[in-house]
């Protein structure tokens, strides 16, 4: 409950203004380029996993106590993620203490995309706002709240635009020091096992129990994190993907994608 009540009233600005902020917040940390637009935002009704999603309503026009819920998601989420970022720090001091922090390859990232699903149950008889965040509630922020953490990007989880598919990782060397700063090349989390593979010395068997295995399909990212090379993938790499008919087919600077209507033309 802590790390919920520390962001009482932080989100009372609405998703309307968080998504414009943490647009000009990434701009202005270089982890997005100076010329990128925000994305226009969807005004139609939509399917996702089968449920109709609400419409987009502007914040303005919420009743205070539809704002008080709304941004409540949102400090709840924020809180969970405070909870993470304090628990990754007991593990780093662990490490420390154990001597095997600059033995470490750290590697985090994020899951595909923000979460959509727009769900607050609680029991009958009990007071809804009350609830949210305990053992009571059952709650999830939503597609404007979603739109807002993907910011820079299309979209969000289940779709196979950059807001669904696309996620920050960060990468912190054995005995690394400084910096390296933000890089846009192009990796895949299947890059991530041939790389774990490799610092540790260690060869993916080509069978197992006399039955041969498909060979990994990733690239280890250590020469590029080692500064040896300035790309992961040559660009005639190919990566594709599909999720309820949702397409998408990435090689070099190009994409395809495939959104069914209202949001795309099926095609």
């Amino acid at each position: 409950q802590r790390y919920i009540d520390q962001y009482r009233g932080a989100y009372h600005i609405g998703y309307d203004s968080l998504r414009s902020r943490r647009f000009q917040g990434l701009k202005e940390k270089g982890i997005i380029g100076v010329k990128a637009a925000l994305p226009q935002l969807p005004d139609l009704k939509g399917a996702l996993y089968g449920i109709t999603e609400k419409p987009l309503l502007p914040w303005s026009s919420l009743t205070d106590e539809e704002k008080l819920i709304e941004a409540h998601k949102m400090e709840i989420y924020a809180g969970m993620v405070s909870n993470l970022d304090y628990n990754v720090g007991r593990l780093v001091k662990h490490l420390k203490q154990t001597g095997e922090f600059d033995n470490t390859l750290f590697v985090f990232f994020s899951d595909n995309g923000a979460a959509v699903l727009d769900e607050n149950m609680t029991p009958q008889g009990v007071d809804v706002y009350q609830a949210m965040g305990t053992a009571n509630s059952f709650v999830g922020y939503g597609p404007p709240w979603a739109h807002a953490s993907s910011a820079a990007f299309s979209f969000y989880k289940g779709y196979a635009a950059e807001g669904g598919i696309r996620t920050p990782l960060i990468v912190k060397m054995p005995g690394q020091q400084q910096d390296k700063g933000v890089s846009s090349t192009f990796t895949t989390v299947m890059d991530l096992a041939p790389t774990f593979l490799e610092l540790a010395d260690g060869r993916f068997p080509e069978t197992r129990e006399g039955r041969s295995l498909s060979p990994i399909k990733g690239e280890s990212m250590l020469p590029f994190l080692n500064g040896e090379q300035q790309q992961v993938h040559g660009p005639d790499y190919a990566v594709g993907w599909e999720l309820f008919g949702r397409c998408a087919l990435r090689k070099g600077h190009w994409k395809l994608t495939k959104i069914e209507p209202p949001f795309g033309k099926g095609q």
